[in-house]
């Protein structure tokens, strides 16, 4: 009998140790759910409670001692509803909730039961991983305040140049033009030579207009979906898809990308038949821009036509 009970003290002790090897907080209760044992790392958690942590003690006497020493920030003013939530929950099994410390420190609290009732309870250190979600969330409130900043800073500029550029598209509206082609008028044949110059000139502007124009209100409505949360939060782009027609998108792009090409001593053209296309305008004219901007960048000589199977965007020559 002695042997026997020797034998039996020697397994508890070798389960007290594995039972303290566990770096998290571990605690096994009785069908009755009194404390049966539980680790040093449990206790260095519940420190406030340590007290109260003794084989035989009620899972119940135990809450209700930290709670009268704050073991329980959360419990603090609601100290008989935070009792009701905590041991509805214990009772129920398998939870898994997270609780702050008195210390600061956050747990992962993990309970289920065995077989004969009996609960078990891990309790996992999760405070570094809430400081981290933490900063991730200040991180996008923080981003969130700069789109804010940014939404009018980028929208403002943009705004004057879009305000402007329906005068400069019809240059001879302005009174200044109209004054000038009045007095034009006046001299007659003398100055006809001239009034066609200041026609081709001011055509010349309309065409530039035209193309700031529409870059800009391009620009402006990337702007917008970049500072437009709902899409950013969904993680999805919603399509505004029409019937297209894809040789004067086509030749919109070539015209205004045609004068980077010859910077560079590329020529760029454009060769799209009678196609309709059932797309997203916006995004399909940044496709092409993306394409056509690559390829003027990495052509070094020659050129390439903007043909209709997308092969040829400024080719290499």
């Amino acid at each position: 009998m002695l042997r026997l009970w020797m034998l039996l003290g020697r397994e508890n002790e070798q389960l007290r140790v594995a039972i303290n090897c566990i770096e998290d907080g571990f605690a096994y209760d009785d069908s009755d759910d009194r404390l049966v044992v539980c680790n040093e790392m449990y206790r260095e958690f519940y420190a406030l409670s340590a007290d109260a942590l003794v084989p035989g003690a009620h899972f119940e006497s135990i809450i209700q001692f930290g709670i009268a020493h704050n073991q329980y920030p959360e419990a603090i003013g609601r100290e008989k509803e935070f009792l009701q939530e905590r041991l509805a929950a214990h009772r129920a099994g398998g939870v898994d909730v997270e609780q702050k410390l008195s210390d600061g420190r956050w747990l992962r609290i993990r309970e289920s039961r065995t077989p004969d009732g009996g609960p078990v309870g891990f309790r996992v250190d999760i405070t570094a991983l809430k400081d981290a979600r933490d900063a991730a969330e200040s991180a996008n409130q923080a981003k969130s305040e700069f789109l804010d900043v940014m939404s009018h800073e980028l929208r403002t500029p943009l705004t004057v140049v879009l305000g402007g550029t329906p005068f400069l598209c019809r240059p001879e509206l302005l009174p200044a033009a109209t004054k000038l082609f009045k007095s034009l008028e006046e001299k007659g044949d003398e100055a006809l030579e001239t009034k066609r110059e200041v026609e081709a000139l001011l055509g010349s502007l309309k065409g530039l207009a035209g193309k700031v124009e529409r870059s800009a209100k391009h620009l402006l409505t990337l702007i917008n979906d970049v500072l437009d949360f709902s899409k950013i939060d969904a993680g999805r782009m919603d399509l505004n898809r029409k019937r297209l027609d894809l040789a004067q998108i086509v030749d919109d792009l070539v015209d205004e990308y045609s004068v980077k090409a010859e910077a560079k001593g590329l020529y760029l053209e454009g060769d799209i038949g009678e196609i309709f296309v059932d797309a997203d305008e916006l995004r399909l004219r940044q496709v092409l821009i993306n394409l056509i901007g690559n390829a003027l960048k990495f052509t070094d000589a020659g050129g390439g036509k903007n043909s209709a199977d997308g092969t040829g965007l400024a080719g290499a020559g």
